[in-house]
């Protein structure tokens, strides 16, 4: 497993991950300081993060 992925799965399990609507979240950062739209189009994930 990727480490991007891992990180992922830290942040579904601690609750920070919050769906908007199907294919839409909003991720609330490691930090606590920001929060990041996550998007699935066409047939990938993009993110508002600074680091995609």
């Amino acid at each position: 497993m990727s480490k991007r992925k891992d990180k992922g799965l830290k942040l579904l399990a601690e609750g920070r991950v919050f769906q908007l609507r199907e294919g839409e979240f909003i991720v609330k950062s490691e930090r606590g300081d920001g929060e990041y739209r996550v998007t699935w189009s066409r047939d990938r994930w993009v993110c508002s993060c600074p680091d995609f």
